[in-house]
């Protein structure tokens, strides 16, 4: 018999996110919105989160980098189109449903209903 393949062990660093950061990212309904559009955990491209005009398209997409630098959500590249992006919540995030069927986040710091 072959001897098993060694695993390359693979590291990720979550970073915690601060209260202001999170109270500051909360502050705008649009970033608001965002996040209740990706609480299903998926990745969605801006245009899947209400972008149908290319001005709104450019509206959300900045809310959208102002929330992945403050580490609430991923940017990752589009898997068919490399010149998009697609978003999705970060893994320290939790979203959560409760028995009555409300929708939260988890911030820590805070609980926000979606």
């Amino acid at each position: 018999m072959n001897a098993p393949a060694a695993f390359t062990a693979v590291t990720t660093t979550v970073r915690p996110i601060g209260t202001d950061t999170v109270f500051l990212a909360l502050s705008d309904p649009t970033r608001r919105q965002i996040l209740s559009a990706l609480f299903d955990g998926q990745p969605h491209a801006v245009a899947g989160m209400g972008g149908s005009q290319a001005k709104r398209r450019d509206l959300l997409r900045k809310h959208c980098e102002v929330l992945a630098k403050s580490g609430l959500i991923l940017r990752e590249d589009h898997p068919q189109d490399a010149r998009r992006s697609v978003y999705q919540l970060a893994p320290q995030m939790k979203p959560l449903t409760t028995p009555e069927g409300v929708r939260i986040l988890d911030f820590g710091c805070c609980i926000v209903r979606c």
